[in-house]
């Protein structure tokens, strides 16, 4: 992990090391590995300074398996190579794009809104699958190896 020099805060695993930086070797696992032998997930929170969109490239398991889960991701478009493509993939899986607001609300978001309202700045992102309209339930685990 690279820390820049007086801004621990800004710690990346996918930061280009400049000379002031500090470097620490840290050990590393996906989400799925993690929870792989879990009854049951609730919640993911994921603030990784630019890595979500490889930390939930390691969560699809987890989200097969674990589908009321809520995940809460920071989302910065400006951390990402395709930032669009990053939202396309977190709808893919089946989730409803919303937002924790400034005044703490949850709010609806577009893929539009990310990437042109704030787009350097960060997004608390609330993702979770809707209810299905008929039994009012959130969808049940997709595997049987779960």
């Amino acid at each position: 992990m690279v820390v820049p020099q007086g801004r621990g805060m800004n710690a990346s695993v996918l930061r280009p090391i400049s000379p002031s930086d500090h470097i620490v070797a840290v050990d590393t696992t996906s989400i799925d590995a993690l929870t792989q032998n879990w009854e049951h997930v609730d919640l993911i929170k994921i603030d990784a300074e630019g890595a979500e969109a490889l930390i939930w490239q390691g969560l699809q398991d987890t989200i097969k398996c674990h589908p009321q889960v809520i995940i809460v991701l920071e989302f910065n478009a400006a951390r990402y190579p395709d930032p669009a493509a990053f939202l396309v993939a977190i709808l893919d899986a089946g989730f409803a794009l919303h937002h924790i607001d400034f005044d703490a609300e949850i709010k609806p978001l577009t893929i539009e809104q990310c990437l042109t309202e704030r787009p350097h700045e960060d997004w608390l992102l609330f993702l979770q699958q809707p209810l299905d309209p008929e039994s009012e339930k959130r969808p049940q685990a997709a595997a049987s190896n779960c």
